[in-house]
């Protein structure tokens, strides 16, 4: 099953990157070589780092690169995506879908 992770919020530069937030506590999911869903399409993720100051209760907001997604407008085609990703066993949690 696959849940929801992140959501592109916008593209960031000329570069291909972009800000994702992340609505898990599971920063891994943005590793370098990690691949989540969006709308049937694997998006491998290159590299990642959290945007200073805007840490919150869930992943907080991430500057984004995507293999593949290396100009300002293959990055705006991503804006408003949802991200998704197989769940993780995890012992100090409840996932929504187990509520």
């Amino acid at each position: 099953m696959l849940l929801e992770v992140g959501r592109v919020a916008r593209p960031h530069g000329l570069q291909g990157d972009v800000v994702v937030a992340l609505l898990t506590t599971v920063d891994q999911r943005l590793a370098p070589g990690s691949a989540l869903d969006c709308a049937g399409r694997p998006l491998v993720v290159e590299r990642a780092q959290l945007v200073p100051g805007r840490a919150g209760p869930t992943g907080g907001r991430w500057l984004v690169h995507f293999a593949g997604v290396d100009t300002r407008k293959a990055a705006e085609s991503l804006a408003g995506a949802v991200l998704r990703a197989e769940s993780v066993a995890t012992d100090d949690g409840l996932f929504v879908h187990e509520l």
